[in-house]
């Protein structure tokens, strides 16, 4: 089990009347309010917040005082994954994954500049290799 995130993720926070919120979890801090747990009292759940904003749990394993939750928070801009281990107080998260669109445009452009620069240096270096070349030939 890993101890902490890559990045901060929404967890699922219950009321003591079953009502749910989704809070921003890092590993650093105790984000839960008080009077709330961390156990869904029901196996899964949906909030939507909008057009493109959308929250949703599900409890993949239960056991005595633990639950095994995934959630799976969308917006405009990204979707994020989440699993993790529940107990009344604390979260235990075991996997994260993010999907952003904005991320694969930006690697393409940075994947072109390092290629280009990768010609230009290929390019030098055979240049170079000439000059030498031809300064030995004359020897």
């Amino acid at each position: 089990m890993r101890k902490e995130s890559m990045f901060p993720f929404e967890v699922a926070v219950f009321q003591t009347d079953g009502s749910f919120e989704d809070i921003s979890y890092t590993a650093d801090r105790d984000v839960r309010p008080e009077n709330t747990s961390y156990l869904a009292p029901v196996p899964n759940g949906h909030k939507k917040y909008g057009e493109y904003s959308s929250f949703s749990y599900q409890v993949i394993k239960q056991q005595p005082q633990q639950q095994l939750i995934q959630t799976v928070s969308k917006d405009d801009e990204r979707t994020t994954w989440a699993t993790y281990v529940a107990t009344h107080d604390s979260i235990m998260p075991l996997t994260t994954r993010i999907y952003a669109f904005d991320y694969m445009p930006a690697s393409a452009a940075a994947a072109f500049v390092v290629v280009q620069l990768l010609k230009c240096f290929i390019r030098y270096l055979i240049w170079r290799n000439q000059i030498r070349l031809s300064c030995s030939a004359e020897y």
